[in-house]
């Protein structure tokens, strides 16, 4: 048995999402927050594997984000500020595990502002500190892991 994403209203919204996606060939960006598993199997059975999707706000563990990238090779793992608080281990796991092509950095504003912005008012500034926890996490220089970042945008939005 298969819940999806949500209620019946939820559905017909993600279909509806789906369709519109496909036919103007943009990318889907999904917040499967606590639904993980039911987002991907909804998403699997709907488009094709090559279609660019945003995880946005990922909050799940590593196997899930294996699970999207692998089933979706275009897909993109988005993390926000909450990569940088103590409690992160699965996401700091799945950065970890995950390529640096398959990640994008946000803010879910006006929530998840990165440490030391804690419980202020996330906003797009911080976007800086969660690619620094990311550059440490991968072990990579700042300014390469930002050129990736800035890459992996342009890969799924196409700008």
């Amino acid at each position: 048995h298969t819940r999806y994403i949500g209620d019946w209203s939820s559905d017909v919204c993600s279909f509806r999402s789906i369709r519109l996606a496909l036919k103007h060939q943009k990318p889907i960006v999904v917040h499967a927050r606590a639904s993980e598993d039911d987002c991907l199997a909804l998403l699997a059975a709907h488009l094709p594997p090559t279609h660019p999707i945003h995880v946005h706000c990922f909050t799940g563990d590593p196997s899930q984000a294996l699970s999207f990238t692998s089933t979706f090779p275009n897909c993109k793992i988005g993390f926000t500020g909450a990569l940088t608080f103590p409690s992160a281990r699965n996401l700091v796991e799945s950065v970890r595990l995950l390529p640096l092509s398959s990640i994008l950095t946000e803010t879910d504003g006006p929530f998840m502002a990165p440490v030391p912005f804690r419980g202020q008012v996330a906003h797009p500034g911080h976007v800086l500190q969660i690619a620094e926890k990311i550059s440490k996490i991968k072990d990579t220089e700042l300014e390469a892991t930002v050129d990736q970042l800035r890459t992996n945008v342009t890969e799924v939005y196409g700008f």
